[in-house]
Order: structure tokens, then sequence, then C-alpha cells
């Protein structure tokens, strides 16, 4: 018993040096560098004329052709507001002529630059813009007013450089087609019908098109674009939605990373080559770092990596840090707790500072500069799995020319997608009577009208997709056009054991839809599952239905 209490003391005072050499060694870490980061960190200000942290940035950054301004989370309310404060007064100033979001599509907003140019109605600019915040919407609204009355040259742009999303780049393609009068196959036209149809969580036609059937669509319109050289004339954005689509065909078959940050920088390229401009970019951290500091990234090219390499000293990138809050990220819009670490860069400015947020200027002195170089955790967001994390980040201070951050950390509210889906799961065990021994009909009327006849990747669309034992085995998708009675027969195959029916709308502004048979049996399209949180639904009766996109 006497070896047992002599044990436990001993590892209680090893606990207790532990703790106290633990403490020292943070208060001295704190205390080394603190004079040094308040002398360097500039806090926000509300107002323009005193803002001493936007004069000093505008000073830095009058002989940039790029600035990065990088997120640490992808769900946080501070960070985003800080990048369109900075964009409003950077494009007051005559120092950004093209906003460019990292992460939203090239083939998604092509469409929202047209608006910001020419559009005249706010309700349809924010609808534009999905999975945004307030402050993001209200700065397309602003750029849509600063452009008004002004001369082409003196406009600024509004565009995105991702190719993830391998429906829109479909659709553009579409809207090439009718708008040129362009030929393709019926194959090609099919193919292209079904990517920009499906919802965004079915990839299944990976397993129906090879890759190389899919990619010959952008080669044969390119052909027929390059027949008739007065469309090539009036409209330069024609083969860059090509190439887009190619690239983002790659991506979304290969699920190859370098391709994505790659064709982020052919989309900036190809804007810089279409006017003298000075571009700012919002994307993740991770996206815009100038060099390798990221060490869940590390083996990835990305898009700053690129341009660092490319425009050297005209590249400049504000990079993000936090200390503490939540913060929303990932496809079901999950909360989560802000990481926190005594060796972490968003918690060391904490205990130096005493204002809530501003820039650090971490350059500015060798000493702050050699201390942030060393090896500091800093926030990341959300993972694939959905796991949050802070990994180690190398080289902070050479890989972001300064550092944005903000004490509290609050959820991002993010709008919708401005989509609907309603669904039907079908079995022969729990509703055999809607499953014919060997095929299944489908029947539906509607009429509906997009958001613009002009804006937006509009699509409306039912379909039927098969499964054996949870794996997908076969589909097929329906378009349907404005005013339309579409029927749809499938046969099943021997070993499906369920299917599911997707009726789905992306950018339409109002639908009716009614009259669903069902192997030639009414069926109540009430009873089906509703997803749209864009979207009133009203039901008219148990037949009928009418969606309308909130304003």
């Amino acid at each position: 018993m006497k070896v047992l209490k002599i044990a436990f003391l001993i590892i209680l005072i090893i606990s207790t040096v532990s703790f106290i050499g633990f403490k020292l060694y943070s208060y001295f870490l704190i205390r080394s560098i603190s004079s040094a980061v308040s002398h360097a960190f500039l806090p926000d200000s509300q107002s323009k004329e005193n803002d001493n942290s936007f004069l000093a940035l505008k000073s830095v950054i009058k002989d940039k052709t790029i600035i990065g301004f990088g997120e640490a989370t992808h769900g946080t309310i501070e960070l985003r507001a800080a990048f369109c404060v900075l964009a409003k007064r950077l494009i007051e100033d005559g120092e950004v002529n093209v906003v460019a979001f990292g992460e939203r599509d090239f083939s998604e907003i092509t469409d929202l630059n047209s608006y910001v140019r020419y559009g005249d109605d706010n309700a349809t600019g924010q609808h534009l813009l999905p999975y945004a915040t307030d402050a993001e919407q209200d700065l397309v609204l602003w750029i849509r007013n600063f452009n008004k009355g002004k001369d082409e040259k003196e406009k600024v742009d509004v565009i995105g450089l991702d190719i993830y999303n391998v429906r829109a780049a479909a659709s553009n393609i579409l809207t090439i087609l009718k708008s040129y009068d362009l030929e393709a196959s019926p194959e090609q036209i099919q193919i292209l019908n079904v990517i920009s149809s499906l919802p965004f969580y079915y990839n299944i036609y990976k397993d129906k098109y090879p890759i190389d059937r899919v990619l010959s669509i952008a080669d044969t319109l390119e052909a027929e674009v390059k027949k008739n050289k007065d469309i090539i004339q009036d409209d330069p954005l024609l083969f860059q939605i090509l190439e887009t689509f190619r690239l983002s065909v790659q991506f979304r078959y290969t699920g190859d990373q370098r391709l994505r940050d790659a064709g982020m920088f052919n989309n900036l390229l190809w804007a810089m080559e279409q006017r003298p401009s000075k571009t700012l970019i919002f994307g993740h951290n991770s996206h815009l770092e100038k060099e390798v500091g990221n060490t869940l990234s590390s083996g990835v090219p990305r898009l700053g990596h690129m341009i660092s390499e490319r425009f050297a000293d005209e590249y400049l990138v504000i990079g993000s840090d936090l200390s503490e809050g939540k913060y929303q990220a990932g496809p079901n819009n999950m909360i989560y707790n802000i990481p926190t670490s005594y060796n972490k860069i968003g918690n060391i400015l904490a205990k130096c500072l005493k204002d809530s947020s501003g820039y650090l200027f971490w350059n500015k002195t060798d000493t702050l500069r050699r201390f942030f170089n060393n090896d500091r955790f800093i926030t990341y967001g959300v993972l694939d799995t959905y796991a949050p994390t802070y990994p180690i980040h190398k080289n902070s201070s050479d890989a972001f020319d300064i550092l944005y951050w903000s004490e509290k950390s609050t959820p991002a509210v993010i709008s919708g997608n401005n989509s609907f889906t309603l669904f039907l799961p079908i079995s022969k065990n729990t509703n055999a009577n809607l499953m014919g021994a060997d095929s299944i009909s489908i029947s539906l009327s509607s009429t509906f009208s997009h958001l613009s006849d002009k804006l937006g990747n509009p699509t409306y669309s039912f379909g039927i997709a098969q499964f054996s034992e949870g794996k997908n085995i076969v589909y097929d998708f329906v378009k349907m056009d404005y005013s339309d009675n579409r029927n749809l027969l499938l046969d099943i195959k021997d070993n499906c054991d369920s299917l599911n029916f997707i009726i789905y709308g992306e950018s339409v502004d109002n639908v009716i839809l009614k009259d669903l048979y069902i192997n030639e049996k009414s069926f109540p399209i009430t009873k089906m599952l509703y997803d749209g949180k864009s979207y009133n639904s009203k039901k008219i009766n148990d037949s009928s239905l009418e969606l309308s996109l909130s304003h």
C-alpha cells in the first residue's frame, strides 16, 4: 500500500511539474511576440476614412494584379463579411475590377456576371448566387448598382473559377446548342440531358457513359463553332465553356484533385485575357496559399501555388484564422466547434491582442516572420470525412502575406440552391402494386416557368433509378419542356429489388405538377417525399401541387 502511495505521489508531482512547465512555456511564448504582434496588427474599422487597416492594405495592394482572400472554415459569417467589405472598398477605390469566387463554378456564374453587368431584377440576381450568406448576396446587388450607367470598360465583373459542378457545365453546353443552332447527335444530346438533369447527389452517369463519349461532345461542338467565325467573334466565352466542360468531366470521372485547381487556374487566365484586370479572389486558405503550408494538401498543386509561380510578386494573398466559436459546413450544414490549441495561430493572437478582428502584417518584422514560419496549427474546417480538424501549417508567413484574424466565429447562414426534389421509393415489398412484373410506366403533366429566360441553369426533369441490393443498376431521366405531358416506360431488370422515382427542378420560378400516373394508376403527388428549402409548396388537390421560388 505504501508503494502505491509513493507511486501516486510521484505521478502527481510529475503531472504538476509538467502542467506548470506547459503554462510557463505558453506564457513566455506569448510574451516573446506579444509586443511585435500588437505593433503589426491593425483592427477593423467601420469607417473607411479612418480605417488604418484598409489604408495599409491599399498601400501593398496597389501594384498587385491578383489578390487572394482565404477563409479558414467554409462556414464563418465573420470571414465572408470581411471579404465583402474589402471587395466593396477596393472596387470603390479602383483597385479591383474583377471579383472571383474560387470555389464557385465558372459554368454557374457566367449568368451571374451578365446580371451584374446588365440585369435589372434584384431578386433574380440574389437567386443566381445560391449557397451564399446575406453579405455575399448583398455584394452581388451592390456590384450591379455600382455598374449602372458606367462605360463597359469601367464595369466590374463577377466570375467563378471552379470546375466542380459538371451538371452546370452540361447545361451550358445545351444552351450553346440552342442559342447558335449547332448540331449534335441524338446520343450526345441525351448524355447532356441526363447529366444536367440529375440531382447533384447522383453521379451514376459515370456508369452509363464512358468518359471518351462524353468528352467527344466538346470536340464535336468545337469543330462546329470553328466553321462559323462570326460565332467566335461574337462570343469569346464559347471556347472557355467547352474547355471547362472537358475539365469538369475529367475531374468528376477521375476524382483527381490536381485537375480541380488546374481548372481554376485555367479559368482565371482566360478571364485575365479578356480585359486589363485586377482580380480579388475568395476561396479556402488551402486553395490560395502561395506555397505548401497546409500539411493536409501538401501533395496537391493548388491554385495559389500556380498563381505565385506564374505571377510572382504580382500576387498577394491574405489568409485567415479564428480563435473560438462555431461554424457551419458540409453538405448537411452541420454546426462544428472551432478547434482550440495553445499553438494554433488564432489562439496565439487572442492572447496577444485586445481587439476582436483585423489584419496582421506578420512579415513586417523578421521576429514575426520567423515565429509564424515555425510549425503552428491553423483552423481548416471539415474534411470529406466531415471531421473538423486543425492541421499543422508550415511556413505560414511565407504561404500568406497577411493574416486576417477574428476572435469569434459565427455559423454562416447559407441560402438554398434554388432546387427542389420530390422522391418516391418503390419496392416489391412495400408497394408491389406500383411495380409491374416486367416494366414500369410513369406519366406526368406540368406547366412551369424558369427563373429567367436568360439567367440561371434551369432544368426540370423526372426519372427512375433502379437498384439491386442497394446498388444502382440502371436509370433513365426525361427532361421536361415549359408546358409538357411526358411519359416514361422503363423495363425492370430481373435483379431489380427497388427503385426511386424522382422529380427534380433547379432555377425554376414556378411549377404546377399534376396528373401523376404510375402503371396507369393515379397516384397522389402530394404523398411523395419533398425537399425544397427555397420553395413554397401549395397543395391544390391530391393530384396537383404548386411550387414557387421564395423571393
